[in-house]
């Protein structure tokens, strides 16, 4: 249990993590500060409403230096939202001040006291996430499902306690993250992503891999790490392979008639027709869900195969929108960075007996689109491109393929629509994130589907 801490604490970051921080101190009684390093906050005027908000400042705190170091005399505790990376003269400033820096993911694990299934990885965590939570809800489990995927950490706290906490954990998170120590933990799969908040790729992948080490469980893809992993901990392993040859404690088998099970071990769970998520990438999700309910004690059972013929996945996630004239149009609007492209471009390759025709492109986050180009030339019919990074990402990926380049998304699926033919897919998976066009991925799917729609008036 966290003791209370008097002392003053300063919260950066007012978003809704930063919310649920200062509600969090709030409730408490404990004093605090709050600053934004933008200069308009979605969440300001509410926070500095609180009681126990001392005080608030907004801007970049590297153009006030002076001021900051006066701002920070009485801090005692850092609590940095995720989506702030701290750097600079203010973050010298800190270490110079030896203020201790901790985010949302460390207060929750000093405070919670039910186990916690923990999900990380460039791709997927969000469908396994919630996959997860609804598993163990159908098998009569008490689940509260939150973290990098809405409802913060800490607000899963205000009400009873869980029988399990299933949390999404972005690199961001893990870390200012010390304490946790999950039962069990999965990192799903690793790619070249936020090189522009990281050192190096390899930076990005110790912060992720880091979860591995405090788990008590770890679920493993041998299809994404096919070296074996160093355990440090000595944790149990649990491993999953979308193929049979692999010898995996959870595996994709087919069977005589042509028809592909799921089993774990040598028994047959259930065929992979049953499944409403598009793609393999999405078979081997509902694997490693199932992975984690049994590292958490839950076994496989009637209630949780009839939630499986139900979930039909997350929105902006490989998402079916539309069929027309033969063409059905797919909604991914969250693969924001290569790994995820790649994944969906293979998993829906399986399940559709025609072409593939992308639209992609947005803000590269400075990520090297080179990768791409052999995947493309292999699952694309044609290249539909938009965004800021479009002619970037033509002159990487688009040599031998049918490309152009439009101004919007009502020009993207008109286009794709009329490279297609009956039996093909247009899949909208952009590799990159949406902030040159749209307020965030959710937004750029929700016009995607509009467009769509429009087509079938």
């Amino acid at each position: 249990m966290i003791q209370e801490n008097h002392s003053k604490q300063l919260i950066i970051g007012l978003g809704k993590t930063g919310l649920s921080c200062a509600e969090y101190l709030n409730d408490h009684a404990m004093a605090f500060k709050a600053m934004d390093t933008r200069v308009v906050a979605p969440f300001s005027e509410q926070i500095s409403n609180l009681a126990y908000c001392e005080l608030m400042l907004c801007g970049d705190p590297n153009l006030h230096m002076d001021a900051m170091e006066q701002y920070l005399e009485d801090i005692s505790r850092i609590i940095v939202s995720p989506g702030v990376g701290l750097s600079g003269a203010f973050l010298e400033l800190i270490q110079r001040l030896e203020i201790q820096v901790i985010g949302d993911i460390e207060l929750f694990a000093l405070l919670v006291k039910a186990p916690v299934i923990a999900i990380t990885g460039s791709n997927g965590k969000s469908t396994v996430t919630q996959l997860t939570g609804e598993l163990l809800a159908a098998a009569g489990k008490n689940v509260m499902v939150g973290g990098n995927i809405g409802t913060p950490a800490l607000d899963l706290l205000k009400s009873e306690t869980a029988d399990f906490y299933v949390l999404e954990l972005s690199s961001f998170q893990l870390e200012t993250t010390k304490s946790l120590q999950p039962i069990a933990g999965t990192v799903l799969n690793l790619s070249r992503d936020h090189l522009d908040r990281y050192n190096s790729y390899e930076q990005y992948c110790d912060v992720k891999m880091s979860l591995l080490e405090v788990s008590e469980n770890i679920i493993i893809s041998v299809d994404e790490f096919p070296s074996k992993l160093e355990n440090k901990n000595h944790a149990k392993e649990i491993t999953i392979s979308l193929s049979s040859k692999q010898n995996t404690d959870y595996s994709r088998q087919q069977q005589s008639d042509g028809s592909y099970w799921i089993a774990k071990n040598d028994q047959t769970l259930f065929n992979q027709n049953i499944l409403k998520v598009a793609g393999l990438h999405n078979v081997s999700n509902v694997m490693v869900s199932l992975a984690l309910c049994s590292a958490a004690g839950v076994e496989f059972n009637d209630a949780m195969l009839a939630k499986l013929k139900t979930f039909s996945g997350l929105k902006h996630r490989c998402q079916f929108i539309a069929e027309l004239d033969g063409v059905r149009f797919y909604n991914d609007s969250k693969a924001t960075n290569i790994g995820a492209t790649v994944a969906s471009l293979k998993g829906l390759s399986e399940t559709i007996s025609g072409d593939l025709i992308l639209i992609a492109g947005g803000d590269a986050k400075g990520a090297d689109f080179s990768p791409l180009a052999e995947v493309f030339k292999r699952y694309l019919a044609a290249l539909v491109l938009i965004g800021r990074d479009a002619e970037r990402l033509l002159q990487e990926t688009g040599i031998g393929i049918r490309s152009v380049i439009v101004d919007d998304m009502k020009q993207a699926v008109i286009t794709a629509f009329g490279f297609a033919k009956s039996g093909d897919a247009v899949l909208l998976a952009p590799a990159c994130a949406s902030f040159d066009m749209y307020s965030g991925f959710e937004q750029r799917g929700d016009v995607f589907t509009a467009e769509v729609e429009a087509l079938l008036l």
